[in-house]
């Protein structure tokens, strides 16, 4: 199955879930909600449709995109017998409607500004003013659309740039796909005038609605307080409900639109100023993409309260909870007897709220079990296979992907968990292993300090890059003694943040009081039998507290020093890279720049899974209480996702340092040559009726050749058994060399060609020689499709089997296309070329051989 189909299988997806939830939303909207005014439930249904044809448009279009260095190209994989026009349309409105989508939750954002702060100017919304509002998105979509018509229009320049990419990368023609392609800068250097507009149309289109976005939302964040006093108090509760769900949808593209989108249609830009070699499938991320719809349509139903309840009643059969009169409810809190009630309810929220442990636990046992298994490769890779590497930097591998198990592990035995209350933040241990609390204690302190020994570690590692390449001699002070040094130096700021744990955290009778009720309530938990870590910033006075300011300085020290030493060397080895490496050899060259590709990419690792999503959570202690914001944050879901760090780090090695990939390759190659082996043998044994000892010692013999093999084993029918038994590993004739020879000739003048017609011309004496060449070959049904280019392979292997299904000689041809061994990376490019454009006709079968993966077998229904 190739990427597109995968990704294509993923749209569908994406598309069914989002016409089904966007579906329910305008189902309820329209014919059961009641609170909703009329206005905002024309633009909660507007923007439902808006998300259905979205991603209807991208099950039809099939946009896919590929960076490569200073390009991208953005183009149609679909496979619909239709004009490419209509493709290249589909893609480019697919497109315009990110632009669409910010617009109108810009137009949503300023409907309710005005519905706080003045009634009058909101009523415009209403009557011919919904023309308005509803025709204005489609103005900045089109715009979009239409700058991809004029900017990003393919030329002879911008194909010409990515087409033996696309060819090496997807086995294509650039020129027989819809496309728009982005290539900013001349073959100069000089940035095309043309770029420079697209470019600044999309900023300023999405700028300017960010820009209306965030203001009316910090307007209305500021002081909403004041201006609901207007409203009742059902209206105010729904009106905050409404502020949400607006920031929500606000926070949905972003996160699932603009932020993938970004790096995308900025690398063509960024990439060739910073000298980076980029070639990246983003296509992927329009997959992804599709996740948009649903996420707000269902987000928008489970914050404003009126959704849950009609789906309660209509779909779920259940009855609303009866409202208790507040003079009742205040005077069984005070009454002992009634207190049961309250327990047993409390009982009842933690029970339901069991899920969010068990299923962090699911993950985080999932993380491990593929961090085990990516870091076990890599480690067994390392010491036994792979030997460009030195004795220090494979024990600094070795090292790295110990520590990924080992953090890994830690979560699934400490099972840790956050919760973020206004100005606290409790970290607990959620396990329902049998052991002392002192245990699970100081297992999710050294978890925590794992974070700091991590970032130490990949500090270290790039002190010891930089200085092999501008101090060899201090370099070798990593050997040896020196590798006790840098084993246990990052222990010392893991244990430090493990040790500020038990000095600054450890609960109190106050932090307890503080947090008691919210974990009760939340969880169900009494918070003193849970084992935990409380970071309270502030005293009952509003004062901070001393032990506090203390354990954020030293996070913020181990963490802040060690990212300072991992940017001044990653800065200084990427602009004195090229000087410095004129003192290695070539291939050393090569190895050192992968190298430094992986450990940038090892630092962004914990950079996104570990620091990035627990800032927040550990800094929001002391920011909520002087925003005076309320916070009520079930924070413990983001560490099912920080296992997703050693994985990464692992698999991002393997794939950058060339030598695992080639260890891996290898490694599959023999154990398929050995399946391969053993099924050929297999056929022997069925064919000859010999022992299994005799038939691999002929096999062996004949190198591996079946036909030699039956022949010597006295089978002498072997040439009338098909297909399958033709000798595919003959030794080249005279005749074969001659041709071999005359077609190198060809591949020379091909690659000085000057012009389209020269192309053409050398293409046709090709065919003629290679037609020629078959004529005269045996056995008759037996095609060779060397040495030919994948144009004229594809061209002559249609016209072979047009002319075989109208003569009917043969049920079963070959056709000869080479395993891709000398092909670019590998890829047998004519093979798969064959293969993909064969298999549209209906009156055929293709396949690869079993017994030989460089033929294609053709068998006629």
């Amino acid at each position: 199955m190739s990427l597109f189909d995968i990704a294509y299988i993923l749209t569908k997806i994406g598309f069914c879930i989002s016409f089904l939830s966007n579906f329910v939303l305008i189902y309820l909207t329209i014919f059961h909600v009641k609170q909703v005014f009329v206005t905002y439930k024309r633009m909660v249904v507007y923007f439902a449709v808006i998300g259905i044809l979205f991603a209807g448009l991208e099950v039809i279009g099939r946009p896919f995109a590929h960076n490569f260095n200073g390009s991208l190209i953005f183009f149609s994989s679909s496979k619909l017998e239709v004009p490419h026009e209509l493709l290249l349309l589909s893609i480019s409105i697919w497109g315009g409607f990110y632009s669409l989508i910010i617009a109108f939750i810009a137009v949503q954002f300023v409907y309710r500004y005005l519905s706080l702060f003045g009634t009058k100017a909101a009523k415009k919304f209403d009557g011919y003013g919904t023309i308005v509002w509803g025709l204005y998105p489609i103005i900045p979509g089109a715009i979009y659309t239409y700058a991809f018509h004029i900017f990003c229009v393919p030329n002879g320049y911008t194909d010409g740039y990515m087409r033996n990419e696309i060819l090496s990368t997807y086995e294509f023609n650039i020129s027989e796909v819809p496309r728009f392609l982005m290539v900013p800068y001349d073959s100069d250097g000089h940035l095309r005038i043309e770029s420079l507009q697209n470019i600044s149309v999309d900023l300023f289109l999405v700028c300017s609605h960010y820009f209306i976005i965030i203001y009316c939302g910090l307007g209305m964040h500021f002081n909403m307080k004041k201006e609901l006093e207007k409203f009742s108090v059902p209206q105010q509760k729904l009106q905050r409900q409404f502020f949400k769900a607006l920031v929500i949808q606000s926070l949905g593209p972003t996160i699932f639109l603009v932020l993938p989108a970004a790096p995308v249609l900025l690398t063509p830009v960024v990439a060739p100023l910073l000298g980076m070699e980029v070639h990246w499938k983003t296509g992927w991320l329009f997959s992804l993409i599709g996740l948009f719809p649903p996420f707000d349509s269902v987000a928008f139903m489970l914050i404003v309260t009126e959704y849950k309840k009609i789906i309660k009643k209509k779909f779920l059969k259940q009855e609303p909870e009866v409202p208790k009169d507040p003079s009742t409810t205040a005077l069984s809190v005070r009454m002992n007897q009634k207190n049961i009630s309250h327990l047993l309810r409390f009982l009842s929220d933690f029970l339901s709220d069991m899920l969010p442990f068990e299923t962090a636990g699911v993950f985080t046992k999932t993380g491990f079990c593929i961090s085990f298994l990516a870091n076990f490769i890599l480690i067994y890779l390392t010491i036994f296979h792979v030997k460009q590497i030195f004795i220090t930097y494979k024990r600094m591998v070795v090292y790295f992907a110990v520590v990924g198990i080992l953090f890994s592990g830690l979560e699934v035995v400490a099972r840790s968990f956050a919760h973020n209350f206004n100005g606290a933040l409790i970290f607990f241990s959620s396990s329902t292993l049998n052991t002392p609390q002192e245990i699970l204690l100081l297992s999710i302190s050294i978890w925590g300090g794992f974070y700091s020994l991590i970032i130490a570690f990949i500090a270290v590692q790039f002190v010891y890059r930089y200085l092999s390449l501008f101090d060899i001699k201090a370099a070798k002070k990593f050997d040896r003694y020196g590798t006790i040094v840098w084993f246990l130096y990052p222990i010392i700021p893991g244990a430090i943040y493990s040790y500020a744990f038990f000095y600054f955290c450890l609960p109190t009778e106050y932090t307890d009081k503080y947090i008691r009720n919210e974990v009760f309530t939340t969880y169900g938990l009494v918070v003193s039998e849970v084992p935990r870590f409380i970071m309270a910033p502030y005293d009952s006075n509003g004062h901070i507290k001393i032990e506090s300011l203390q354990n954020i300085t030293v996070d913020l020290f181990l963490v802040c020093s060690h990212y300072l030493v991992i940017l001044y060397c990653g800065i200084k080895m990427h602009f004195n890279m090229k000087k410095e490496l004129k003192k290695f050899s070539a291939p050393q060259r090569k190895l050192q720049r992968q190298f430094f590709k992986a450990l940038v990419i090892q630092s962004l690792g914990p950079t996104i899974f570990l620091v990035l999503p627990a800032a927040p959570v550990l800094l929001t202690p002391v920011v909520a209480p002087l925003l005076d914001v309320q916070v009520h944050w079930k924070t413990g879901w983001l560490f099912s996702l920080i296992g997703l760090y050693p994985p990464f780090d692992s698999i991002a090695f393997m794939i950058i340092v060339a030598e695992y990939k080639k260890v891996i390759k290898k490694n599959l190659e023999m154990s398929s040559r050995k399946h391969r082996d053993q099924k050929n043998a297999g056929i022997l044994r069925k064919c000859t009726g010999h022992d299994t000892l005799t038939v691999n010692e002929a096999y062996r013999e004949n190198q591996r050749d079946v036909s030699k093999a039956l022949k010597s084993l006295g089978h002498e029918t072997a040439e009338n058994r098909g297909a399958h038994s033709q000798v595919h590993h003959c030794r080249p004739s005279h005749h074969e060399n001659a041709h071999c020879l005359e077609m190198s000739r060809l591949h020379e003048k091909l690659k000085n060609a000057s012009s389209s017609e020269v192309v053409q011309k050398i293409e046709m004496e090709m065919y003629e020689k290679g037609r020629k060449f078959n004529e005269c070959r045996s056995p008759p049904n037996r095609y060779d499709l060397h040495y030919l280019t994948v144009n004229v392979a594809v061209k002559y292997a249609l016209e072979v089997v047009e002319k075989e299904k109208k003569e009917k000689k043969h049920k079963e041809i070959l056709l000869v296309t080479g395993n891709g061994n000398r092909s670019i990376n590998g890829v047998a490019v004519i093979k798969n070329a064959i293969l993909r454009d064969l298999g549209w006709l209906g009156y055929c079968t293709t396949r690869e051989d079993p017994s030989n993966p460089g033929v294609v077998l053709v068998k006629f229904k």
